[in-house]
């Protein structure tokens, strides 16, 4: 019986340690001023922002349309398709990586919150795939010879240690992303309000 395909994840540890660093250099991500942008610029950073992000869920649908249709009751299609959900992880979270950091960097605020809950959403389904990949695998290791359990072990450890660093750094990414975004919408609002005088309403002036 040959073994699992879908556990050889790519060898992003790299990239996502990097991210990591990068992005734990501040405590906010987004910067206190943001560079200024013409409108064919702005149009360019968003058809830029759109094309990535759907690039990082491309992967999903390959998933699907070579997968389908859903079998979750076999358990060799079970394991080898949670498998390959997995080892998606690092590259889907330096992609979203990328995005968050454009974004701060031209002050697209939503781009940063879209980026922080994206990224929320991947380290709460590593945490549930993890243990359902763990509890397959005693099972499948039965159908393995015993002449491939080696390798076939060492893949679902590679596997299983990348799910738990790409739920670490994914929960982490999302937490500051949040609080930045919220931050800067909060000074914003602050901006907004320095120029009213005290008993002024804002808008239209009120009558003497």
């Amino acid at each position: 019986m040959h073994l699992p395909g879908a556990l050889n994840c790519p060898r992003s540890g790299a990239p996502v340690a990097l991210l990591f660093i990068g992005l734990s250099h501040r405590r906010n991500a987004m910067p206190t001023s943001v560079t200024p942008l013409t409108a064919r610029s702005q149009t360019l950073v968003s058809a830029a922002l759109v094309a990535m992000a759907v690039m990082g869920f491309l992967p999903f649908l390959e998933v699907y349309a070579v997968r389908a249709p859903l079998r979750f009751a076999e358990l060799p299609w079970r394991y080898d398709t949670m498998g390959i959900l997995l080892s998606t992880g690092p590259n889907l979270v330096i992609l979203l990586g990328i995005i968050g950091v454009i974004g701060a960097v031209v002050g697209y605020r939503r781009a940063v919150r879209f980026v922080a809950i994206v990224l929320g959403v991947v380290a709460i389904v590593n945490v549930i795939l993890a243990p359902l990949l763990l509890l397959d695998y005693f099972q499948m290791r039965r159908l393995v010879a015993q002449t491939r359990v080696p390798v076939f072990k060492a893949q679902f450890v590679k596997t299983l240690l990348a799910s738990a660093g790409v739920a670490a750094v994914s929960a982490w990414v999302a937490l500051r992303g949040w609080q930045a975004s919220e931050s800067e919408s909060a000074g914003h609002r602050r901006t907004k309000g320095e120029g009213l005088v005290v008993g002024q309403a804002e808008g239209p002036e009120s009558k003497s």
